[in-house]
């Protein structure tokens, strides 16, 4: 806990999460092997690669779908398990968005389908998503006949779905329901219904203008808008649906029906006519691109569809030629969309090593780069080195000499992003290695702050001291600029050197007096932190208390900015013994609609004060770690044994990453102090100290506990018209 939100880079050519499918003609039988446990993570883009480039019609398809799709439902499994429902949805329609119309059966979901259903029914139950809640239902029903809910809820779908009063308004919402759930549900009950209730959604709007134009009455305003809507749309839909399963032959015989063909866009019929009696790449990738919505140019239900179908035209062309640059960069960034972004970076090295363009060059870092920050947003740094190592083949392209200064994002910030994969896993000394490396090629604060905090856990002050002075160069703003010196100044003051430690903490002041003055929520309330370290550092709390307080109300939009600000505030007030300045701080969570995650850390550091100052526990401490209590995730289980639910014994096998038995040390440490065992404690917090685990604030807090220059270090510094 404790770590700066990562912010991904976004490519011009990123298109939002979509599910597509290559494929052969028509829905097929489903296949009746599968395979026998889990891909590791590491051999799973080869698997996926080979799946992307079979023919449709291999015999070792099943097998190898069988094998991909169980591993991402593993990952959705492990999304929801971890309250991330966004990432569990993702990574399940990922998995059977690789499935064609027809194949889909019980072994492609693998010991966790029936679990993964349920919670994907529920949760798309939630967001009013029917067609996607009644897919997962109905699939969960297939593979757990005696599943009584998905029962109910389908009787309870179809209730709600079967109201209105105008033919052609119902066969919309059928129309819509049914497409959207052949998306998710790769069956062909799913596939069928989705292309006869499109059908009707057609039939019904002919006939209401048939009606008009003979002057049987005028249709609503409702009605009209469907009508145009179905006669805009509905064509494009409906091949759609087939080019899903990359099915031109059936997609050009839906156009050609005689309630269809007229309305048929001609480009497009061209193009699936041209596929259909010749699918070569560059057939399926213009296809590709006629397919694909143009930006606030449909109504928001039909792109996803329109998508599926654009992704899926471009598979087949990647399928037919990995080294078209377009085929390959429209299938990785689709693969990154569905959860596969360890799979991206292999798709795009034929193309790569064919083209050496610096632009798309450029384009392919981008999508493994964005794929590693995603991964650190999700607390996986493992994820994130994996997609590093898979992406080896476009760097050793991207550091050719030619290329030197032309490429964005540049390998150096990938390397940077793999230095965070390795803080975030306490392995300092591959940290320091990619750090150093980045520090020369392209030297920037970032890996010079790095370097330093490296260093001064090696004891090696001086050279960290060092680093920092490279940092204050290279530092971009003095926003940054501040930050930094306030690094130097707690350094000098570790060092024992006041007169040094002061002048840094001044002129950080300085800086950051003029800066809060910013016209920016965001850039006020980082201005108002950074002077609360400086006060804090400097050995003035109640200063320090005061600016937290300013941060947190400077009304920061980003609610993972409030959250790291109150977990600062907290943080500093258990460090300062200050309790109220903690419960100010932390009465603040709920205005901010904050992540559960922070609001439990920062209680955490609330509960921990409180049992120090022997006080009772408060009501917004007991509301939030209460409420945590029955979290099954790591935090839950921390919640537990704040408030003496869970002993240290049974709290540190729970401890799975370098992180959590990093965080269970401290807070064994922290409940040693609570009751007065000062000798203990403090072998915990060095024992937290001595893994490494620098991203952390419990590492933080624990240097500081020990820190004996902190508690006789009162600087004097000026004014500068503060409050």
């Amino acid at each position: 806990m404790g770590r700066l939100p990562f912010s991904r880079s976004v490519a011009a050519v990123l298109i939002a999460v979509s599910l597509a499918a290559c494929g052969p003609k028509g829905p097929v039988e489903p296949p009746h092997t599968a395979p026998t446990g889990l891909v590791a993570d590491d051999a799973f883009p080869a698997e996926v690669h080979a799946l992307l480039g079979m023919d449709p019609n291999d015999p070792q398809r099943p097998r190898e779908l069988a094998v991909v799709t169980t591993k991402q439902i593993a990952r959705a499994s492990n999304r929801f398990k971890q309250r991330d429902p966004e990432g569990g949805l993702t990574a399940l329609a990922g998995a059977l968005s690789l499935v064609r119309a027809g194949e889909f059966q019980k072994a492609l979901l693998g010991a966790e389908g029936a679990t993964v259903l349920d919670a994907a029914a529920r949760e798309y139950a939630k967001r009013g998503d029917e067609g996607r809640a009644e897919a997962s239902y109905r699939m969960l029903l297939q593979i757990s006949p005696e599943a009584e809910d998905a029962k109910s809820h389908l009787a309870a779908l179809g209730a709600w779905g079967a109201s209105g009063t105008s033919p052609l308004l119902i066969a919309g919402e059928k129309a819509r329901s049914t497409q959207t759930r052949q998306l998710l549900e790769p069956t062909a009950e799913a596939h069928t219904d989705a292309e006869k209730s499109t059908l009707r959604w057609l039939d019904e709007a002919f006939l209401l203008r048939d009606r008009h134009r003979k002057m049987q009455g005028a249709p609503t305003q409702p009605e009209a808008s469907e009508a145009l809507r179905a006669f805009q749309t509905g064509p494009s839909l409906l091949a759609a649906i087939h080019l899903r399963s990359a099915d031109a032959a059936a997609a050009k015989a839906a156009l050609e029906l005689p309630n269809v063909h007229p309305l048929v866009r001609e480009d497009l019929m061209k193009l699936i006519e041209k596929v259909a009696k010749d699918p070569t790449a560059e057939a399926w990738l213009d296809l590709s691109r006629a397919l694909r919505p143009a930006d606030g140019d449909d109504d928001g239900e039909s792109a996803p569809i329109l998508r599926a179908a654009s992704f899926a035209a471009a598979a087949e062309a990647y399928r037919l030629d990995p080294t078209e640059p377009s085929a390959a960069l429209t299938t990785a960034i689709w693969l990154s969309d569905i959860g596969m972004a360890d799979a991206a970076p292999g798709v795009l090295v034929a193309a790569v090593k064919k083209v050496q363009d610096p632009r798309f060059v450029s384009l392919a870092l981008n999508v493994a780069f964005d794929g590693m920050v995603a991964a650190l947003e999700h607390e996986d740094p493992a994820q994130a080195r994996l997609i590093y190592k898979e992406a080896a083949p476009l760097l050793e392209v991207a550091r050719k000499k030619e290329f030197a200064g032309k490429l964005r994002p540049s390998p150096a910030a990938l390397d940077g992003t793999l230095a965070d994969a390795y803080l975030r896993e306490a392995d300092l000394d591959h940290a320091f290695e990619t750090l150093t490396k980045v520090a020369k090629s392209e030297p920037s604060s970032a890996a010079f702050v790095n370097l330093a905090r490296v260093e001064e856990h090696r004891r090696h002050p001086d050279v960290a001291a060092g680093h920092l002075d490279a940092a204050i160069a290279a530092a971009e703003g003095p926003l940054a600029r501040a930050e930094i010196l306030t690094l130097r100044g707690a350094l000098e003051r570790r060092r024992n050197r006041p007169d040094a430690a002061t002048t840094a903490f001044a002129q950080a002041l300085e800086v950051l007096s003029k800066a809060r003055a910013a016209t920016s929520p965001e850039e006020r309330a980082r201005a108002e932190r950074m002077i609360g370290t400086v006060y804090d550092e400097a050995g003035a709390p109640a200063k320090a208390a005061a600016a937290y307080l300013r941060a947190i109300d400077a009304g920061a939009r980003d609610k993972r900015v409030q959250g790291a600000l109150i977990g600062s505030a907290v943080a500093r007030a258990y460090l300062a013994h200050d309790e109220a300045a903690a419960h100010r701080a932390l009465d603040k969570g709920p205005a901010f609609d904050l992540e559960e995650t922070d609001l439990v850390y920062a209680a955490l550091w609330a509960n921990a004060l409180e049992k120090d100052a022997k006080t009772a526990e408060s009501d917004a401490v007991k509301r939030v770690l209460g409420k945590a209590e029955s979290d099954p995730r790591w935090v839950g289980a921390l919640a537990r044994f704040a408030r003496g639910k869970l002993d240290a014994a049974a709290l540190a096998p729970l401890a799975q990453t370098p992180a959590q038995r990093a965080e269970a040390l401290f807070y064994t440490a922290v409940a040693a102090k609570g009751r007065g065992e000062a000798a203990k404690a403090e072998e915990g917090f060095r024992a937290v100290v001595a893994t490494g685990a620098i991203e952390l604030m419990e590492y933080q807090l624990s240097r500081d506990f020990l820190d004996a220059t902190r508690s006789n270090f009162h600087a004097k510094l000026p004014e500068y018209g503060l409050p």
